[in-house]
């Protein structure tokens, strides 16, 4: 699962729309569109809101998934 399908589904998980999340991030919802359409790269200082929003354990687990399909992918 590429990263933008993971922030969907955690987000979609959490009965979230891409309004309230990007709220939530203090950004607007375009940008937060974007991320997810795979449009605009992620800045770290909004992957650290994202492990605020969600704890750290679960933001942990999911980037280590997308890190690990990263390798794999491109070994």
């Amino acid at each position: 699962m590429r990263f933008t399908e993971k922030i969907k589904s955690l987000r979609e998980a959490d009965g979230l729309t891409q309004r309230q999340l990007s709220a939530s991030l203090g950004i607007d919802v375009a940008l937060y569109n974007r991320f997810e359409k795979g449009e605009r790269l992620m800045k770290r200082e909004l992957v650290c809101k994202l492990a605020e929003i969600y704890g750290c354990n679960r933001l942990s687990r999911f980037l280590v998934g997308v890190i690990l399909h990263y390798k794999v992918r491109n070994v």
